[in-house]
């Protein structure tokens, strides 16, 4: 257990704010190059989805969280989960939110597993 760091929010909360398209943009390639360089290197996130997303509200970076295994059902099929594939579904899933300048949060489940 830790203190939450300062500065940061989670994605889904922090879209709701007025984000451009083009940050949002950045964020979705930010994201997709770190989980390349993560799967590279053989780490697999395993619950890819936005709420393991935090965005550092000052310099806007995307952070990835969440390493620790289990799967999100709704973003990764579970046949999928703990694999290269499951990430790239939840991943494909986070850009999909990303682009939707009309995306509204409070859909989305936060869930523990």
């Amino acid at each position: 257990i830790f203190d939450w760091p300062p500065n940061l929010g989670m994605l889904p909360l922090v879209t709701t704010c007025r984000i451009t398209k083009d940050q949002r943009m950045e964020w979705s390639k930010q994201i997709s190059e770190t989980l390349a360089v993560l799967h590279k290197i053989g780490v697999v996130w395993g619950d890819a989805k936005p709420w393991n997303v935090l965005i550092n509200t000052r310099s806007l970076e995307p952070h990835l969280i969440d390493f620790g295994g289990g799967f999100t059902p709704g973003y990764i099929y579970p046949a999928l989960k703990e694999t290269i594939e499951g990430d790239n579904q939840g991943l494909s899933k986070i850009q999909g939110l990303l682009e939707d300048s009309g995306f509204d949060y409070r859909h989305l489940t936060h869930s523990h597993d």
